[in-house]
């Protein structure tokens, strides 16, 4: 029953959804100067981010069946906190690695900040930090882990919905990082 329990408050997705979204926003067209390369530049920029989440959930996913086993017994939140570690902190190295659109600069460098933040709330076991977060392990409902800032959302959005690396994801169970 435990196991059960377990597996269904941590589905994969759980993590993608937002730690992937650490990284990602919206609709390239609310920029007054959408010319074909800006466009080209914010698709470039949403697939590396959207990139960066397919191999943070490929690994969550691994990990966390890899260790499943060892989580029975556990709280929803503690157990989400030991396998997430490792996939934040490959996510964090790659969002850093992204040159986004300089209009975007600081947003993105809100984004990572925010998953640094929640790394830091990991490795402190700072369980209030994550229940924090909208949704949790607890109420089976957690889609995202944090959320991006309004900006890249909003600006993202709409271009993101035709970028094969956010589809596959949102396919795999990992969400859609560019909604609301």
């Amino acid at each position: 029953m435990i196991r059960f329990a377990v597996r269904r408050l941590f589905p994969p997705a759980v993590l993608a959804l937002g730690l992937a979204a650490a990284a990602c926003g919206g609709d390239s067209s609310s920029t007054s100067n959408s010319a074909s390369g800006s466009n080209a530049g914010a698709s470039q920029y949403i697939d590396q981010v959207c990139s960066a989440a397919n191999r943070m959930f490929a690994t969550y996913t691994k990990d966390f069946k890899a260790n499943s086993g060892s989580l029975i017994g556990m709280d929803p939140t503690d157990a989400y906190m030991r396998i997430a570690k490792g996939p934040l902190t490959t996510l964090i190295g790659d969002m850093e690695k992204i040159a986004p659109p300089a209009d975007t600069t600081p947003a993105h460098g809100e984004a990572v900040k925010r998953a640094r933040n929640l790394l830091a709330s990991f490795a402190a076991n700072d369980r209030q930090a994550v229940l924090a977060l909208k949704g949790t392990p607890d109420t089976g409902n957690w889609r995202q882990v944090l959320d991006l800032p309004v900006e890249l959302k909003d600006r993202y959005r709409a271009t993101a919905q035709g970028v094969k690396s956010c589809n596959d994801l949102a396919q795999a169970g990992g969400g859609d990082l560019f909604s609301k």
